[in-house]
């Protein structure tokens, strides 16, 4: 293997500074999703919101759900709800508009199992 025209020889690894171990993104491990599962909910009633209940209830949407409709399965009524859930989404999906139902949060492809 040649040097590319005006490279310098030093692959994309040796070109790029590393960062440090700690700073790197590492995702948990991802499980598949449990279709049987109970709902889960809290002392309020309100169904438990985290990044697994998000994850299983967009999954459960054939990985895509309308975010109002996400909103009105986990009763997001306070805004510390609404950030977190909008928190759990970033990490989670990619949003798409649609013309008839809106934002779209669509399950990003390595959560999908």
């Amino acid at each position: 293997g040649g040097v590319a025209p005006g490279g310098t020889g030093v692959g994309i690894a040796g070109g790029r500074p590393k960062l440090p171990l700690k700073l790197r993104p590492r995702p948990d491990e991802i499980k598949p999703v449990d279709p049987n599962a109970p709902l889960e909910v809290d002392a309020n009633g309100d169904r438990i919101l985290s990044k697994a209940t998000v994850r299983r209830e967009i999954w459960l949407h054939s990985g895509t759900i309308p975010f109002k409709k996400l909103k009105n399965n986990f009763n997001i009524k306070t805004p510390e709800r609404k950030k977190k859930l909008l928190n759990f989404c970033k990490e989670l999906c990619t949003s798409r508009k649609d013309p008839i139902e809106g934002h779209m949060m669509v399950l990003k492809q390595h959560y999908q199992k």
